[in-house]
């Protein structure tokens, strides 16, 4: 309850604020999920609970822990965790949400 309060706190809410969150289902092979808020208590799930974009990179093809910015450019950049085994990251961009870019496997450096 504490945690919340100060949560709260923390944010300056307007009338027409919306909340975010992406998630993904089962072991993420089905690909990106999206919910909204208005109250960051109450979500409902978009497209009715379909996924938004399928996952096409590595060898496993999930996508797990999505992870969402609005970067300075004002466009959505995301990253994911795309496999058990690939040793790598997923990127995709939107302008929108809706319309990604090509998705883009990108993998981790050894010894950085």
């Amino acid at each position: 309850m504490i945690t919340i309060l100060l949560l709260q706190t923390g944010f300056s809410q307007t009338s027409d604020t919306v909340y975010l969150f992406s998630y993904f289902k089962d072991n993420g092979q089905d690909g990106l999920h999206l919910a909204s808020s208005r109250d960051g208590y109450t979500w409902l799930a978009l497209n009715k609970d379909s996924s938004i974009l399928k996952p096409v990179v590595a060898k496993d093809k999930l996508m797990r822990d999505p992870c969402i910015i609005r970067g300075a450019d004002n466009q959505f950049h995301m990253v994911w965790t795309v496999s058990w085994n690939d040793g790598g990251i997923g990127y995709a961009s939107s302008h929108d949400l809706i319309h990604w870019s090509e998705q883009q496997f990108i993998p981790e450096l050894l010894g950085a």
